[in-house]
């Protein structure tokens, strides 16, 4: 959008953020001529799906729903609803422009996404085509065309499926924090330093054992901190392997890499291993660089800062 290209920022920053009376706000972009909202008169109670991208991903991907929301749209003068915190005296910041924050939905049931399940995209091609649309209004027994029965029938499915991976009623104190986000340690989402260490053993056991059914002579380096945690010979034609193991304890692949490992994956002979299910059932995906770029984005988490030379 251009007011994000313009230094400006997205609006749906704060949509599953609650006031201090546990109600959310909904922000959608408007649309259309005259920058339409979405709005019901009626007052009837709609569940609103929210989809967004992800990077490089195609497609959109649910990140959560309201239900029971209300759509107020705008008010009567043509200007947004803007979040009550400006107002009750509890107070809000602005955005990078010294806007407030606006909203045209509400509700007080709101359900969010953690971001590790949000790894199945909708790809019908009507659902890009506006900001917002509505696939089953409240008169509605059945939406009115094929493509938006097409729709409804994907997005209840997906909800179903979601329920066991969404927090219900998520606020500052029930959502673990992403890894971008908490300051303390950048680290929380992987569970604590004994969680991880165990995790971690059990990934490169795992490997290790793979690799020697393999045919190689495996050396665990891990702890030198030289770049990767498994150094492998083959027993008959002697190629050797760098092996840089990650492991986590569910399904969903998510790790984090150091200065010094991502330093390390020019090398011809590095290779990825990722250990799903690490602890009970583990599952090897074992990768070249190139395969590893093909299969994942590696986002910044932190910066570390130092003093410049001379300083």
């Amino acid at each position: 959008y251009p007011w994000i290209t313009d230094g400006g920022e997205g609006q749906e920053a704060f949509n599953f953020l609650p006031d201090s009376k546990n109600r959310y706000y909904g922000y959608v972009p408007p649309q259309g001529a005259y920058a339409g909202s979405p709005h019901d008169r009626k007052n009837e109670p709609w569940t609103v799906v929210f989809l967004a991208r992800n990077g490089k991903q195609t497609g959109l991907y649910i990140v959560g729903w309201y239900e029971d929301a209300r759509l107020v749209g705008k008010k009567a003068d043509g200007s947004q609803y803007t979040r009550p915190e400006y107002d009750d005296g509890t107070g809000f910041r602005l955005d990078t422009k010294g806007v407030k924050f606006s909203y045209s939905i509400y509700s007080d049931k709101a359900f969010l996404v953690l971001p590790e399940y949000r790894s199945d995209p909708l790809s019908h091609p009507s659902i890009k085509q506006a900001s917002y649309s509505y696939v089953l209004r409240p008169d509605e027994k059945q939406p009115s065309t094929e493509a938006k029965r097409t729709i409804f029938k994907e997005i209840n499915r997906r909800l179903t499926a979601l329920r066991a991976n969404v927090i219900s009623q998520p606020d500052r104190r029930n959502v673990i924090s992403d890894i971008e986000e908490n300051e303390t340690d950048p680290l929380i989402n992987f569970g604590t330093a004994e969680q991880r260490k165990a995790v971690e053993m059990a990934a490169e056991d795992a490997v290790t054992t793979y690799l020697q059914e393999q045919g190689y002579v495996v050396t665990r380096r891990s702890d030198e901190k030289i770049g990767y945690d498994l150094h492998a010979k083959h027993k008959r034609h002697r190629d050797e392997l760098y092996v840089e193991v990650k492991g986590t304890s569910g399904a969903v692949p998510r790790f984090f890499i150091t200065p010094n490992e991502r330093a390390f994956m020019t090398t011809n002979e590095w290779r990825f291993a990722l250990v799903t299910g690490a602890i009970h059932k583990p599952s090897i995906e074992f990768l070249n660089r190139t395969e590893f770029e093909k299969r994942f984005d590696l986002l910044p988490g932190v910066w570390i800062g130092k003093l410049k030379a001379g300083q």
